[in-house]
């Protein structure tokens, strides 16, 4: 017996649609080019932490010489989207000469973004169109939060990104010493030693895992000398809150070692000292944030 025959012309019809899949399959695998391509580096923030609990606004610029590049975006990991989690736009950087951007097309993009780090997410939000508005809340992530600066390239499919990263996370800390209550914003990985712990040091002693320290000394204490033909010292006048200071900064080759910071007029503490102990240059940028936030209750 014969086997069924299907009609010639819907056996045509099947033939070439099943090809013509088949070649678009083949010929989009050939020409895509990867979703997402590591070619950025990641902009700089200013400040580079934000303190838990405060609203800290954080300006981000981006340095994108290559005139290729266009449209660069901010982007936050958002764990709650998809199965995985879906990187979400929060809004473009600009080049306009507006605003947070001093100068129009010089390929130096900026934005400015509000960062409210509470328990353990953080919310993300633009600045208030007028003062009298609330923030424009763009979404929240876990803290610290995860960004990264993504673009298009110029005739080309796909996007351009840059490695992932996260500013910092500081808490508002508070010790005290020899009656004076000092405040300052801390990096939450830091080891705090107060009068009360076990250290070497009279006072109070933040410490980094690297081992730079930010020392304060109410009641001042022997100094103890730098030496050495190599170091070189400078002298400077600076304001701690309502306090004027001395600053001395010790250096080797342009790196500073050493600033001591002597105030003046704290109540009944004439001795009064700060020192800041870096021992990286991150860690050297962490202390100068510790001291700008250094207040006093005497």
């Amino acid at each position: 017996m014969r086997p069924p025959r299907f009609p010639r012309r819907l056996a045509l019809v099947l033939l070439l649609g099943s090809g013509l899949v088949v070649a678009a399959t083949t010929l989009w695998s050939l020409a895509a080019p990867p979703v997402e391509s590591l070619e950025l580096d990641a902009p700089s923030m200013s400040p580079a932490v934000i303190t838990r609990d405060v609203a800290t606004f954080v300006t981000f610029t981006a340095s994108l010489p290559d005139e290729t590049i266009k449209s660069p975006r901010l982007q936050f990991f958002d764990p709650a989207k998809g199965k995985t989690g879906k990187w979400r736009t929060i809004k473009s950087l600009s080049d306009n000469g507006k605003g947070e951007d001093p100068v129009k097309g010089d390929r130096i993009f900026n934005l400015r973004l509000s960062f409210l780090a509470t328990g353990d997410n953080t919310a993300i939000a633009l600045p208030p169109v007028k003062p009298s508005r609330p923030a424009r809340v763009k979404g929240e992530a876990g803290t610290p939060v995860q960004l990264r600066l993504a673009a298009r390239r110029k005739g080309k499919r796909g996007i351009v990104v840059s490695a992932p990263f996260s500013p910092d996370v500081w808490q508002r800390t508070s010790a005290s010493s020899a009656g004076t209550v000092i405040t300052f914003d801390a990096p939450t990985t830091w080891t705090l030693f107060d009068d009360s712990s076990p250290s070497e040091t009279v006072g109070i002693e933040l410490q980094s895992p690297s081992g730079s320290s930010f020392i304060v000394l109410p009641l001042g204490g022997f100094p103890y000398d730098i030496i050495g033909d190599e170091i070189v010292e400078s002298q400077s006048n600076i304001a701690i809150g309502p306090y004027t200071a001395t600053r001395r900064d010790f250096r080797i080759a342009d790196a500073l070692i050493l600033a001591r910071v002597e105030l003046h007029d704290v109540p009944g503490k004439p001795n009064f000292r700060v020192e800041l102990r870096p021992v990286t240059p991150t860690d050297r940028s962490a202390l100068e944030v510790l001291l700008a936030s250094l207040a006093l209750e005497p």
